[in-house]
């Protein structure tokens, strides 16, 4: 089972990397191209961004993945939908996502 700091710690990496979405779809509504993204866009982010951020904590074993995605989105994924249902974002940006291999490689996908 995940432990409070680990699912807060997780958390508050995950509102930063949103933070940067967030900037990030107003660059891009500012030259306007791009579509208001959908829940499942941003449920594609959420949980790429939480897997990559586990495995650079050296967890990789895809069950406990799995867990601890799924206790963060019951915790805390209503807020970070929030941040991202609805704003600006481009079918490149998303694709870019579904293959970072690390969450750097993320947060450079949505700048």
């Amino acid at each position: 089972m995940s432990s409070p700091s680990s699912l807060s710690d997780l958390g508050s990496k995950l509102l930063r990397r949103f933070g940067w979405l967030f900037l990030a779809a107003a660059a891009v509504s500012v030259v306007g191209c791009g579509h208001p993204a959908s829940r499942d866009e941003c449920e594609i982010i959420l949980e790429k961004t939480s897997e990559l951020q586990l495995k650079d904590q050296n967890i990789t074993e895809p069950a406990v993945i799995a867990e601890r995605v799924q206790a963060f989105k019951d915790a805390r994924g209503d807020e970070l939908m929030k941040l991202c249902v609805g704003r600006t974002m481009t079918k490149s940006a998303l694709d870019c996502v579904k293959h970072a291999a690390t969450a750097d490689d993320v947060d450079r996908c949505l700048m």
